[in-house]
C-alpha cells in the first residue's frame, strides 16, 4: 500500500525549530499498518531536516550557535545574489540533509524516546516550506504469510507448491532421458556426398581448401 501528501511548515525565523507535531498532524489520515516506512523530502536547498532532542529547547539554541560560527553569513562566498545568508543556508542545507527515513509500526513513527525531527531554517526570512511525505507499509506482519499475487499465502503451502513444480520438472527430464535412449542410432561415419558416393566426415575435412 502507498500513500503521498505534500505538507506545508508554517514560516519561522531562522535556527532549529521542532516540528514533529506539526508533521504528524498533518498525516492524521494516513492509513494505519503493522508496518512501514514514512519518507520525508523536504523540497528546499535553503533548509534542512534532521533528527535530534525533542525535550530541552537549548539543544536547539546551541545546535544554531555552532552552525553561525561554523558557516558565517560573512564568509567569502560568491553567490550571494539573494543577500549574506543565501550560500551559507546551502551549505548547512548539504551538512544536514534534506530528507528522513523512518520506521512505523501499528501507525506510529518508531522514533527513540528523546527523538524528534528538527526542522532548521537556515534563511533569516525562509518562509513557508514543503515537505513530500511517502509512505509504504503492509497491514499484516504475521511471518507466517507471505503476499503473492495480491493474494496471502501460508508458507507451507507455497513450499508444496515449490516442490510440486519441482517434481514436474524432474518428470519432464528423466522422459526426455529415456526419449533419446531408445531412439535407433544413427551411423556418424558416412553421409551421402556430391554426386552419391559415401564420404566420412574426416575426408570432407581433410579436402576442405586451406582458405576457406
Amino acid at each position: 500500500m502507498w500513500y503521498q501528501k505534500t505538507l506545508t511548515l508554517s514560516a519561522k525565523s531562522r535556527g532549529f525549530h521542532l516540528v514533529t507535531d506539526e508533521i504528524l498532524n498533518q498525516l492524521a489520515d494516513m492509513p494505519r499498518v503493522n508496518i512501514g516506512l514514512l519518507h520525508l523530502l523536504l523540497q528546499h536547498t535553503s533548509a534542512s531536516l534532521t533528527l535530534n532532542e525533542n525535550c530541552d529547547p537549548t539543544v536547539r539554541h546551541d545546535m544554531e550557535r555552532f552552525f553561525l560560527r561554523t558557516v558565517p553569513d560573512n564568509g567569502n562566498y560568491e553567490h550571494d545574489y539573494e543577500g549574506a545568508d543565501d550560500m551559507p543556508s546551502h551549505i548547512k542545507s548539504s551538512m544536514l540533509g534534506t530528507s528522513l527515513v523512518l520506521p512505523v509500526h501499528k501507525g506510529r513513527i518508531q522514533t527513540g524516546t528523546w527523538q524528534g525531527i528538527w526542522l532548521g531554517e537556515h534563511r533569516i526570512h525562509g518562509g513557508s516550506r514543503r515537505i513530500i511525505a511517502t509512505y509504504r507499509g503492509v497491514k499484516n506482519d504475521h511471518f507466517g504469510v507471505l503476499h503473492m499475487h495480491g493474494k496471502p499465502r501460508r508458507r507451507q503451502s507455497v513450499h508444496n507448491d515449490w516442490k510440486a513444480t519441482q517434481i514436474k520438472v524432474e518428470d519432464v527430464l528423466f522422459a526426455m532421458v529415456k526419449e533419446v535412449e531408445n531412439r535407433p542410432a544413427v551411423s556418424l561415419k558416412t553421409q551421402p556426398g556430391a554426386g552419391g558416393a559415401a564420404t566420412s566426415a574426416a575426408q570432407r575435412c581433410a579436402s576442405k581448401p586451406p582458405s576457406e
